[in-house]
This record gives C-alpha cells, sequence and structure tokens, in this order.
C-alpha cells in the first residue's frame, strides 16, 4: 500500500462526514489561536504515546480503529512512500527504531462555542506544527514529524551492595547513584531478587534469597543485572561494585555485573595463651589453653617449646621436671582458625603476662619466661554481697587479711575486676553498668584469682565463697571460683485469718492463710509464742502478755497480735511487703529473713445491764457479759425489797415477770463472787 499523508487526511475528513459528526454549519463564538499538543517524546525501544493532552477550546478526537488510538495515529517516516509505515496501538512490538524518523497525526475537535479558523495554529511538545482542515469541517489534523531517533551510550556503571558479614544475609537491594540512566533489572526466581544473585564459590552453589546467610571463611561471588533506560544503551559499558571494578557482559540490551568478593576473614590483633605455671617437681605443661572466643589453636603438643634458660637446654616433654631456682622460657605457636588471620601488629599475652611475639610463615610464636620455685595455694576464700532482686551485682570480691591472691582490676565488657555474673535464667550476662538482678532468676558468679608473686594455684585447691563450697578451676596461674544464687520470688503481701477477741473466750493460736501462700508461721513455740504467735493486752499504759493456755479476753481491754511468718523456699519478704490481719492493714517488722506482723484490734465492750418495765413484765438486756455472770434482779416497795429473781448465764435479752409490789426495781450484773460489774438500774413503771 502506498503511503500518501494527504490522501490518507482526506479519507479521515470523509470518515469524519460520514459518521455523522457535528454539521459544517455549527456557529462557532470562540476561535482557537493555537492547538499546543504534548506527546511523550519518541524514545528508541519506547512504544508510541497515545494520550495527547487537551487545551483550552478544544480536544483530542474520540476515534479508535487500526491504527488510531484516542484520535492519534504514529507512522516512521523513514520509511519509502510505498511501504505501510503505519504503528499499530495494539502491538506491543511497535516500538521506535534507533535512526528512524516518526510522525504523529492528531485528530483534534473543538468544544461547544468554539472553531478552528485558517490563522489556527499548532505545536506539538513546543515545536511548530502543521494544520490540516477541511473548511467544511469543524475538526483539524495537527502534523508533526520528529527527527531520527538516536541511542545515547552509557559509557559506565556503579553499584553498591553491602559486603558479605559473617552470619549476615546478603544485599539483594543494589544501590544506585542519582541521576543515572539505568536500572537495576527486577528479575526474580530461585537464585535471583531484584535481579541481584549471590553464589558461595566455596561451597559451589547459589545462596536461596530467603534463607542465606554468610559463613566465615567462605568467598562469595555477587551477579548484578541492569537495563539501560529508554533512549539509552550499554556498550563497551565498564562497571565498578562498592568502587572496585567488576566484570562486565553485555546480555540481549541487559548489563550483567559480576564481582568477587575476598573469603570472609576477621583479623587477629591479639593472642592469650593460657599454661599451668611452673612449679617446683611439676612436669611441663604441654596443652595450651584458650578463651572461648579464642580464633586460633596450638597444632599438636610439639608446638610448645620449654627450655631451661639455666641450663640452656630443652625439657624432654615425657622425663623433665622444673628444678629450684631455675628460669624457664616456653614458647607456643599458633596457627588462626580458617576465616581468620593474624594482624602484623598482633601482640600476645601467657598466663596475663605480656609476651615476645613472632612471625612463622603464616604462624606465630609467643613467648615467655617463667622463674621458679613457686609455693601452692591450698585454698581461698571470698566474700561477695549475695544477689537481691532490684540490686546492682556486687563487683568487688572481699578476701581474708593477708591473702595471698588477688582479683585482678580487670574490666573489660561484661567484667569489672575479674568478677562476672551470669543469669543461668536466660544465658546472658549481667551488664555491670546498668543490669540488675530479677527474682526467680539463677545467677552464677566468676570470680577470677591472681596469686601473689611466688605462689601458684594448683587443680588440688579448694575454694569457698560466702562460707559455701565453691568450683575451682586453674586457668594457667590463675583460679576461677564459680558459686550459683538464687534470687528468690519477691511476696508483695501477706493475709492472716485469726479468731478475733470476744468477752471471756480463749485466745487463737492458729493463724489461717490463704490457699498457694508462699509463707507460713514461723513455729515458734516459746513462753508466750504458740505456732509464733503471742496475744498481749494493751489496755491503758500497761502491756501484759497472754498466758497461752489460761488466758482469756476481758471486757472493756485491748488486745494485740503478733504473728510471725517464714517464706516458702525461693520467695522472700521486701521492704514494699503490706500485710493484714483479717482483712484489716498492719503492720510488720523484720526478723532476719522473716517478718512478724502486728495488728490491734479494737477495745471489747464493757460488761451492762439495762431494763425496761411494761405492764407486768420487766425486759432486760446484758451487753458484754463475762463467763459465769449472773443477773439479779429486785423490786422494791417504800424502800423494802418485795420480789427478786436470779438469773444464772443470762441471755443477751429476755423478759421476766415479776412478784411483789412497788414501783422501783433494779438489775445486778455480778459475777461468781456477787461481786458487781456494773451499775445497778433502776426505773418506775
Amino acid at each position: 500500500m502506498k503511503r500518501n499523508t494527504r490522501k490518507l487526511l482526506g479519507i479521515l475528513i470523509a470518515l469524519v462526514m460520514l459518521a455523522g459528526l457535528l454539521p459544517a454549519t455549527a456557529l462557532a463564538t470562540e476561535t482557537v489561536d493555537n492547538i499546543a499538543i504534548t506527546l511523550e517524546n519518541p524514545m528508541v525501544g519506547a512504544r508510541p504515546d497515545y494520550t495527547a493532552q487537551s487545551g483550552p477550546g478544544y480536544n483530542t478526537r474520540d476515534i479508535s480503529n487500526d491504527i488510531v488510538l484516542n484520535g492519534i495515529e504514529w507512522e516512521d517516516a523513514s520509511l519509502p512512500e510505498d511501504v505501510f509505515a503505519y504503528l499499530y496501538p495494539d502491538r506491543e512490538t511497535n516500538v521506535f527504531k534507533e535512526g528512524h524518523k516518526y510522525r504523529v497525526i492528531i485528530q483534534v475537535t473543538p468544544k461547544a462555542g468554539w472553531g478552528f479558523s485558517e490563522s489556527t495554529t499548532a505545536t506539538v511538545n513546543g515545536h511548530n506544527a502543521q494544520v490540516i482542515r477541511n473548511k467544511d469541517l469543524r475538526d483539524a489534523f495537527v502534523q508533526y514529524t520528529f527527527p531520527a531517533l538516536t541511542v545515547t551510550n552509557i559509557p559506565s556503571v556503579s553499584v553498591t551492595l553491602d559486603p558479605p558479614v559473617v552470619g549476615g544475609k546478603p544485599d539483594y537491594t543494589a544501590t544506585l547513584p542519582s541521576g543515572v540512566h539505568y536500572l537495576s533489572d527486577p528479575v526474580d526466581n530461585s537464585h535471583y531478587l531484584n535481579g541481584v544473585a549471590w553464589r558461595d564459590e566455596t561451597a559451589g552453589a547459589w545462596m536461596d534469597p530467603s534463607s542465606g546467610v554468610f559463613e566465615l571463611g567462605h568467598k562469595y561471588h555477587a551477579v548484578v543485572y541492569l537495563k539501560p533506560q529508554i533512549g539509552y544503551a550499554f556498550s563497551d559499558t565498564t562497571g565498578k561494585v562498592n568502587g572496585d571494578t567488576a566484570i562486565t557482559s553485555e546480555v540481549s540490551n541487559q548489563l550483567r555485573l559480576d564481582y568477587h568478593f575476598p573469603a570472609t576473614t576477621e583479623g587477629i590483633s591479639s593472642a592469650a595463651v593460657i599454661l599451668t605455671t611452673p612449679v617446683v617437681g611439676d612436669a611441663p605443661d604441654y596443652t595450651a589453653s584458650f578463651y572461648s572466643d579464642a580464633h586460633y589453636f596450638q597444632a599438636d603438643s610439639s608446638e610448645i617449646i620449654w627450655r631451661d634458660m639455666t641450663e640452656n637446654t630443652n625439657l624432654n616433654p615425657s622425663s623433665s621436671v622444673f628444678k629450684s631456682g631455675h628460669e624457664y622460657r616456653v614458647t607456643v605457636y599458633l596457627t588462626a582458625k580458617e576465616g581468620y588471620a593474624f594482624t602484623s601488629a598482633v601482640t600476645g599475652t601467657i598466663n596475663d603476662n605480656s609476651a615476645a611475639v613472632g612471625r612463622y610463615n603464616d604462624q606465630i610464636w609467643v613467648e615467655y619466661t617463667f622463674t621458679a620455685p613457686l609455693e601452692v595455694i591450698p585454698s581461698v576464700r571470698i566474700g561477695i554481697d549475695a544477689p537481691l532482686a532490684g540490686k546492682k551485682p556486687d563487683y568487688t570480691a572481699d578476701f581474708p587479711s593477708g591473702a595471698n591472691y588477688y582479683s585482678r582490676d580487670y574490666t573489660e565488657g561484661n567484667w569489672r575486676n575479674d568478677i562476672g555474673w551470669l543469669d543461668k535464667t536466660t544465658n546472658l550476662y549481667v551488664d555491670p553498668s546498668s543490669g540488675v538482678f530479677e527474682a526467680g532468676h539463677a545467677y552464677q558468679v566468676t570470680v577470677f584469682l591472681k596469686p601473689a608473686e611466688g605462689f601458684a594455684f594448683r587443680s588440688s585447691t579448694t575454694a569457698v565463697l560466702n562460707s559455701k563450697s565453691a568450683e575451682a578451676h586453674v586457668w594457667g596461674d590463675r583460679l576461677s571460683v564459680r558459686y550459683t544464687f538464687t534470687v528468690p520470688e519477691d511476696i508483695l503481701s501477706v493475709s492472716v485469718t485469726l479468731d478475733a477477741p470476744t468477752v471471756g473466750a480463749k485466745p487463737d493460736y492458729t493463724a489461717e492463710f490463704p490457699s498457694g501462700a508462699p509463707y507460713c508461721s514461723d513455729e515458734y513455740n516459746t513462753g508466750v509464742w504458740r505456732n509464733g504467735i503471742a496475744w498481749a493486752d494493751k489496755t491503758g499504759d500497761r502491756t501484759s502478755w497472754l498466758d497461752p493456755e489460761t488466758g482469756v479476753f476481758q471486757a472493756g481491754h485491748v488486745y494485740q497480735v503478733q504473728v510471725g511468718l517464714t517464706p516458702e523456699k525461693g520467695f522472700s519478704f521486701r521492704n514494699s511487703t503490706t500485710a493484714e490481719v483479717n482483712g484489716q492493714s498492719a503492720a510488720k517488722q523484720f526478723s532476719m529473713s522473716n517478718i512478724q506482723v502486728t495488728y490491734t484490734f479494737p477495745a471489747l465492750p464493757t460488761a451492762a445491764v439495762s431494763g425496761a418495765v411494761s405492764g407486768n413484765k420487766l425486759t432486760y438486756t446484758v451487753t458484754a457479759a463475762p463467763a459465769g455472770a449472773t443477773l439479779i434482779a429486785a423490786r422494791y416497795d417504800g424502800g423494802k425489797m418485795t420480789w427478786t429473781q436470779t438469773v444464772s448465764a443470762p441471755k443477751a435479752t429476755d423478759t421476766l415477770t415479776p412478784g411483789g409490789s412497788g414501783s422501783v426495781y433494779k438489775l445486778f450484773l455480778v459475777d461468781g463472787s456477787s461481786r458487781p460489774l456494773c451499775p445497778a438500774w433502776k426505773g418506775d413503771f
């Protein structure tokens, strides 16, 4: 098919008329001076833009077919006239090509009340464009041909990735510099995430993006895929990863970067060797010990050499022993573990003594001279504050006067003065600066001891901490002493229930506690105490203790109870512990690990009697009658007793039927000896 723009425009205009678009006679009141079209500029590899913006007074035509979308069509202007050069909107393969010119034709229609004139001009993306219109139609066609497209080469790329860190996860998000014209390729599969993959060269396997972690001593290879932005391309492009040169290769229109990280090693700046200190008559130690975080080792016994500096001979591992007054030099050869290397300035110690350090191939040797003989320390004693919930650990050990050992002023990490506290419940060390003991946790204290000059620890050395036998282990010339404490759970409150005092009753010496209470009576049974309970008569200014066998409560008296409580194992009372007796707040006082709860009951009521006469009935009321009390009722006529009645164990209230005559009545409450207990009552009819 021959490509002819004019013919095409004529056909489009005819189609518009046949479709019954607005009649040519429609009147316009406003003229569009300029049609300004804005589209995405063609770029190599991009698809055409079919969403032109409308302006004041006009819209793009809402018409679509095989080659038109939203009133817009694109054609390749670089092809010969007789080649069908239209770009199809619905084909993904229709993209702009390098070196080609492209023409865009936009059909526009005026809005109601507007129209185009012969003087109407047009621009496309700010460039002057051609306006084609038929006077019989209201619509217009804006045509513009873009210059031949070119591609800009990207000469170099730069990517940043987090380098491998032992125990860390690989970085699958490549960071790119700002303003560059390339992007990370978002490809994802079993090895790639965001276009990034990591390969463990040591293990010969790709790392899993979801679970892979870096291992010590392994070498890792990172692969990063990049893609150019539209209008840009990779050609002989160089690349860098983390500022270091990477291998680049072009794959289709992408760029692949390959970068090999060095093996994950860590530098060893110091080495500490622990050996049994020479003692006269002992054999040399040919097996070095190291701290748990050491990244080096002694390959075999031949890598420890003992030399008698007094005799200038090497010791025989199978037969030599240390001699009195001789000096001994020990040399230990060390090998770094895989993934580690000794630094050029590595330092060394033997039994915490500064030692000489030298290199032998990839190894180092550590050397120190001992002086013998030494005296063995048979036992050590240490004092330290036991853990209390909420308190900070004690990092100052106490030793007997004249002790031939001491705790160094070693302060680093979780250690202070060579003392460390391990929370055995969480398996974490207590932070010396902020940590406090928690109730219910077990804590292991470790105290490292250094012998005084001329002394030494041996495996036979025993240890006592806070008067308790403790673990003791020899580490070179030092002794580690360990003991585990348990911090009791706090008892927040205590509650005691007892029979409250009543007139004539005996005191209650059996306390009751809530179910599951982590405390009990202290079982103290001496003198006035029974089951840890004592009762005191606090009437007036005197205090007298009730006899547990014969004591009874008396009317009008004030009584105080004292209850001694003992915590169950694993629990303790605190200053903040609250107490109550029979639901009432009570006082408390500490007695070593126990507490004594004290509560004073209200005064018991005083014995009293009253009465009332109604008709031929006398009703009496008795308050706080003691045990054995007797009520005597009498009636008088002219001062002469005409009736009397005795009531043993009177009720609290009852009615009597008086005999005799007279209007005067009297009531008496007496004890067994007929001694009046309260004033007489008398009344008239």
